[in-house]
């Protein structure tokens, strides 16, 4: 087999994510010198027999989090590893925010995601699929679901940040007419927002507190997990050991998978991110 080191940079599809497109212009926005994109490290590919599914598995250099080394499947009760897995793109023209909202489901490119999930992560030692009760993520769940011959179990704890709540229904553009500051608030510093239901280090030790106990409670194999944007990077920040405050240096783009390895602190393996048109 063949292995290339390549040094790359991806930037967000924006029909994927009318948000990042306000948050890119925005006057508010945090600044680092340059676009809010991930920070991306090498890209490794596999050319060889092992090379089965469209994507890139992606080692991130983020501030705050801690980068884990080679695989390894330790003896135990525990989980080996557990795998957050962003649910795939939506069919939304209007860009609203669908939070919980019923009748939001996959749109093509989004179950297209979803199949290429299921085939990267239905070659691991999977022994436990659980999702969001919503159902944008229990659709991305499904195809791997049904490759490891699974089911898919609901974890309240997986659903959506609470403040998406506040805003459901209306269009990301229109949020700064109706709530006059609060978008600007959200991209300034989502760690101080008294108007939302939920605050993000709440949001933080929900979602770890899930991964923790899935973990714990299933035997030797890796858990995946079916969650949302916002839930993925408050849970991976706190179970590393970084800062809320990092929270808008990166965002899992639909579809992508971040490996985690159990330890003290916990560590991202990868990052895995589908290739799909």
């Amino acid at each position: 087999n063949e292995v290339g080191i390549v040094l790359v940079e991806l930037p967000f599809d924006l029909r994927q994510n009318p948000l990042l497109s306000i948050v890119e212009r925005h006057p508010s926005r945090p600044r680092d010198g340059g676009p809010l994109r991930p920070r991306l490290g090498a890209q490794y590919t596999n050319t060889g027999r092992n090379a089965t599914w469209p994507g890139r598995t992606i080692l991130r250099r983020i501030p705050g989090f801690r980068l884990g080394g080679p695989t390894h499947y330790p003896r135990g009760s525990m989980a080996a590893r557990v795998h957050l897995v962003r649910h795939g793109e939506v069919h939304n023209p209007d860009h609203l925010v669908y939070a919980s909202l019923p009748g939001f489901t996959l749109s093509e490119r989004g179950e297209a995601q979803a199949r290429a999930v299921a085939r990267y992560l239905g070659r691991q030692p999977i022994v436990g699929v659980w999702s969001s009760p919503l159902e944008r993520a229990l659709r991305t769940a499904e195809p791997l679901a049904q490759r490891v011959g699974l089911p898919v179990r609901i974890d309240q704890g997986l659903a959506e940040w609470q403040l998406m709540s506040r805003w459901a229904g209306i269009s990301w553009e229109d949020i700064p007419k109706k709530f006059p500051g609060e978008l600007e608030a959200f991209l300034r510093d989502p760690t101080r927002l008294d108007f939302s239901p939920e605050s993000l280090s709440d949001l933080a030790r929900r979602v770890a507190d899930v991964v923790r106990r899935l973990h714990e409670s299933h035997p030797h194999g890796d858990i995946v997990a079916f969650s949302h944007s916002a839930p993925i990077r408050a849970a991976v920040l706190h179970l590393t050991g970084g800062e809320l405050t990092d929270f808008w240096d990166d965002e899992p783009g639909h579809g992508a998978v971040t490996t985690l390895r159990p330890g003290a602190p916990w560590t991202v393996e990868a990052v895995w991110v589908p290739e799909t048109e």
